[in-house]
């Protein structure tokens, strides 16, 4: 009898709590909100700075409202079910017209208003190839193709920078410090993921300095930072922040096998991307330093054979002739350790030193040669044209193949090494596995999996079949005076 008086008090208490669960919801849903707050970004209201339990509620609310969604028309024909986001693709399976329309108004992406006279910042793949430009802030205010102006782009970093025409005042985002991070600090990124404006997601900095990542259209220049905060399609051009609310970096990338977030994006730093808006908004175009070599990194294969005692810096590959690294005295097998007062830590942050300084500007680089240290001064010149790597161009009797670019011996070559036959490295790109093996330049090949290289195309056909395949590549080459064999999987 107790048992069951038990059960039905307990009936009667969780009846009672439903009740009043339910009273106090009605209630609270009845009351309006607080001045100043905003229950959806785009409602058209002006937004506030919201204090909430955590600081990633202050930072949403102080970021969305300058956080633009930009919508482009594209020329190129649409193809059903590939160029309409996921969402679109679910609700209208049955209203596909019959016949493609050459544009279609898309949200391609994210952007941040980082100059009061209303500069936006954005990349350069959600605007490229465009005929028009639709941008629509926060508080439900859009600015038309009439009103939305392409200042520069720049493919080399993949940036851009538009204007806005604004009668009225314009919400500006502040910019942090990405020469300050630190991994594992936290990291909010602010997009329209899809075209669902004011997306907010947190995670933390999981590396910076990422570079050499091979996706299409891939910048030239590469520096990123990663992240695991969610970034997905439509993240790009949005901004990713710090704890205080300061821009970090421009969200640009993912690494994904689906095509959403895995927990793997990548930023631009925001240091860099300002220092290209700002030329873009001077003068339409970015000029970038230019020194004249090429280089590699400091494997611990090209360590233990430079017998060098750390592996810091780059080392010199070759020098282009009459480029102002030639003039002010840089060998090949040189190693560069500092720019200025800066150390250099990996190629891509070497060359991304130097394309952000203007030329013009003289640099002075700490270099290792042998057990010798100097300090050599070169003045920058423009980066030309058809340099974006910063390699040399091959000779005509020269063929690249494996990730090396290799010359035939003159016949005093062929005298100071004893052979008629061989081949010399003239090239070594820096993103190999021959170069991770520690091939260098100036190296006399003779052998190619035991088979002799007489020439250049010998070399050629002996490696070329190689390329794709994951078979293990043994060279048998000449370093001064000693012979080694290197062995590396293309």
């Amino acid at each position: 009898m107790m048992f069951a008086n038990r059960r039905f008090s307990l009936r009667v208490l969780r009846s009672a709590g439903i009740l009043l669960f339910s009273a106090v919801f009605l209630l609270l849903a009845s009351c309006p909100g607080k001045p100043g707050q905003s229950k959806s970004p785009t409602a058209g209201k002006t937004l506030g700075v919201e204090h909430g339990s955590t600081q990633f509620v202050e930072v949403a609310s102080r970021a969305i409202p300058w956080t633009v969604n930009i919508s482009i028309e594209s020329p190129r024909p649409l193809i059903p079910g590939l160029n309409r986001n996921p969402i679109e693709r679910f609700f209208r399976k049955s209203q596909v017209p019959p016949q493609l329309p050459q544009t279609e108004t898309q949200t391609l992406g994210s952007g941040l208003i980082f100059d009061n006279r209303g500069y936006v910042l954005t990349n350069y793949h959600v605007v490229r190839d465009v005929e028009g430009i639709s941008v629509r802030l926060a508080d439900g205010r859009v600015f038309g193709r009439d009103r939305v102006k392409i200042v520069g782009t720049d493919a080399k970093s993949d940036l851009a920078v538009l204007r806005l025409e604004s009668d009225g005042r314009l919400p500006v985002a502040k910019l942090g410090n990405s020469d300050s991070l630190k991994i594992g600090q936290w990291a909010i990124a602010v997009g329209e993921p899809f075209g669902l404006s004011g997306t907010v997601t947190v995670g933390v900095i999981s590396a910076v300095g990422r570079s050499q990542l091979a996706y299409p259209d891939a910048p030239s220049y590469q520096d990123f930072i990663q992240t695991d905060a969610a970034i997905n399609p439509g993240n790009s051009g949005g901004p990713l922040l710090n704890t205080a609310g300061e821009v970090i970096g421009i969200n640009t990338a993912i690494h994904s096998t689906m095509g959403g977030n895995v927990g793997i994006g990548f930023a631009i730093p925001i240091n860099a991307a300002h220092r290209v808006a700002e030329q873009l908004m001077r003068k339409g175009k970015v000029t970038r330093g230019y020194l004249g070599i090429t280089i590699q990194e400091i494997t611990p294969s090209l360590q233990e054979a430079l017998g060098l005692s750390t592996n810091q810096g780059v080392m010199v590959g070759s020098v282009v002739a009459g480029s102002p690294a030639e003039r002010a005295g840089l060998k090949s097998q040189d190693v560069i350790t500092r720019l200025d007062s800066s150390p250099v830590t990996s190629v891509a942050h070497f060359r991304t030193m130097v394309a952000d300084l203007d030329p013009g500007t003289a640099v002075t680089l700490t270099v290792l040669r042998g057990a010798e240290q100097l300090r050599l001064t070169a003045r920058l010149v423009p980066l030309p044209e058809s340099s974006v790597t910063e390699r040399a161009k091959p000779e005509p009797n020269s063929v690249t193949a494996l990730g090396l670019t290799v010359r035939n011996l003159t016949a005093a070559e062929q005298k100071q090494v004893k052979s008629r036959t061989g081949v010399r490295v003239k090239g070594v790109d820096s993103t190999s596995a021959a170069a991770e093996a520690g091939v260098l330049v100036d190296d006399v090949i003779f052998t190619l999996n035991r088979q002799p290289v007489t020439d250049t195309k010998r070399f050629q056909a002996l490696a070329r079949p190689l390329e794709p395949a994951s078979k293990p590549v043994t060279l048998q080459l000449l370093r001064g005076k000693t012979r080694y064999s290197i062995t590396f999987t293309p």
